[in-house]
């Protein structure tokens, strides 16, 4: 759901700066941009610019997530331009498969990748729409029912999927600086909502989009960049890193620039998080498929240069 200003919230405390009693849409944009401010001025001047991730953007892999829920997804990429991604998207559609995921804009080395599994009884999605046409799509979908599965912005313009018989709140910010998206993360989590999708995009990954819906459990955003500078193998090292704290992968940004969320999973089974380029990609996800896992994310997102 987009945010109304005809909608009030009780607001916790958010790093120091309070407000008391129900407030009104404007007064928590105030204070969840006090709240930025707030982390900036502990960070001072010299460190808060350190402390905003830079990247360079480059995506020359594809990087993805495999769990083990007794489902089945395929995958299809390097699709070139948006008629043939609706023809894919059509051929899987008469096998019953449906869009869980994708991400691309058909531009110069930005093809299509979808992601499908199996076809839900509702689900609609959107691609390379304007700000207004996806405010006013999600706005309807929420009425009835449908929550947010995948959402990625790419030049201005959004894709994304929903799935129907759902509930529970749903919050959607974009163009968010870091800071403002740790500060509004941190309003969502007093809330008991957590991170489901994530983007990032602009000059140097400097701006960021992501979707809240009903959730527990510890939250970490991890942006490559500034003095989140990993040598060698940085996503592998910093995934095993988490990985050995309880914490996986839960969402990945699908632009050049990488965000990942990581969180516990309630699964029997650990996510599997893998790199490669497409050709050993495939290869991989073979052998997951055969060991039960399915594909669950998958991200052009590079953090080589990160």
């Amino acid at each position: 759901m987009i945010d109304d200003p005809a909608e009030t919230a009780k607001l916790p405390s958010l790093f120091g700066i309070e407000v008391e009693g129900v407030i009104d849409a404007q007064a928590l944009e105030h204070q969840v941009a006090a709240g930025a401010e707030a982390i900036r001025s502990t960070l001072g001047t010299d460190q808060a610019k350190a402390a905003v991730p830079y990247n360079f953007g480059i995506a020359t892999l594809l990087y993805g997530m495999w769990v083990k829920d007794g489902l089945e997804t395929r995958y299809t990429t390097n699709i070139p331009t948006f008629d043939q991604l609706e023809t894919v998207l059509r051929d899987y559609d008469a096998q019953r498969l449906a869009p869980i995921d994708f991400m691309g804009s058909g531009q110069l080395f930005e093809p299509w990748t979808a992601l499908v599994g199996p076809k839900p009884p509702a689900y609609y999605w959107l691609s390379t729409t304007n700000a207004d046409d996806f405010r006013g799509k999600d706005m309807e979908l929420f009425a009835s029912g449908f929550r947010i599965v995948s959402f990625n912005r790419r030049h201005s313009s959004f894709n994304a999927i929903w799935r129907g018989n759902r509930g529970g709140a749903q919050w959607i910010r974009w163009d968010m600086s870091w800071f403002d998206l740790l500060s509004w993360d941190a309003h969502f989590q007093a809330e008991g909502l957590r991170i489901v999708a994530i983007d990032r995009y602009g000059d140097s990954g400097s701006l960021y989009a992501a979707v809240w819906q009903p959730g527990e459990g510890a939250q970490i955003i991890e942006a490559p960049g500034g003095l989140n500078v990993y040598l060698g193998q940085p996503a592998r090292l910093n995934v095993y890193r988490y990985r050995d704290r309880g914490l996986h992968v839960r969402a990945m940004g699908h632009n050049g620039y990488p965000a990942v969320v990581f969180r516990p999973t309630e699964s029997q089974a650990e996510p599997v998080w893998y790199a490669a380029p497409p050709s050993y990609f495939k290869s991989r996800d073979d052998y997951l498929r055969e060991q039960g896992y399915r594909l669950d994310t998958v991200s052009h997102a590079s953090w080589q240069f990160g």
